[in-house]
């Protein structure tokens, strides 16, 4: 599928310039996450022109403590629908990934911490919409 291979090769970049940057940062002994903060929503960005929505997945695994099959999270796969997102994992190695669900918003938490910090979120539904 065309959109995934553009989104790809622009997220390769952006994940580039981001370990770019984090190196500078560290380098150069800087605080702040400004330029981090650009490359986000240059990357929210890339989503909404390329129309593109996160999935999410789970996959079915063997506990390895009690030895019975769970659901664990997966990895997000970004598909212009739900069975795009599919198609996408069942050719490309990711078989065992099912999608089952859009991921609309996400909640960091705040430093230090397991509060959540809504001044931090990313709402996809209202960028993508």
């Amino acid at each position: 599928m065309i959109y995934i291979d553009e989104l790809k090769e622009a997220e390769q970049a952006l994940n580039y310039a981001q370990m770019e940057i984090r190196a500078i940062y560290k380098r150069e002994n800087i605080n702040g996450s400004n330029v981090l903060d650009i490359i986000d929503n240059v990357w929210i960005n890339l989503h909404n022109k390329l129309a593109l929505k996160k999935w999410t997945t789970s996959i079915k695994a063997i506990d390895p403590f009690t030895n019975e099959i769970k659901d664990y999270c997966g990895m997000f796969i970004c598909a212009p629908s739900w069975n795009a997102a599919q198609e996408y994992c069942n050719t490309n190695g990711l078989g065992y990934c099912l999608v089952d669900g859009e991921l609309i918003m996400e909640i960091p938490c705040k430093d230090g911490g397991y509060d959540p910090d809504f001044e931090k979120s990313i709402d996809y539904d209202n960028e993508l919409n």
